[in-house]
């Protein structure tokens, strides 16, 4: 693999857009999506690169953005 590109929806089900193109640094492996809504739930799949080019997308996963937590110590 020489690469993958994170895509995002807007919470509200909408169009996926990218969140980060690692085609030129497939050794970061993760990465954090900032300015989320809490409380919407927001899709991410990811496509990988290769020397043939872009493959399949992947299925989505989804995951429901949160407050951060406030007073732990």
């Amino acid at each position: 693999m020489s690469g993958y590109i994170l895509y995002v929806d807007d919470g509200l089900t909408g169009v996926f857009r990218i969140a980060y193109n690692g085609s030129l640094n497939p050794a970061q492996i993760t990465y954090r999506v900032n300015n989320l809504v809490p409380g919407r739930t927001y899709r991410f799949k990811v496509r990988a690169i290769d020397y043939n080019g872009q493959g399949y997308e992947s299925e989505y996963a989804s995951y429901l953005s949160c407050m951060p937590p406030s007073g732990v110590k």
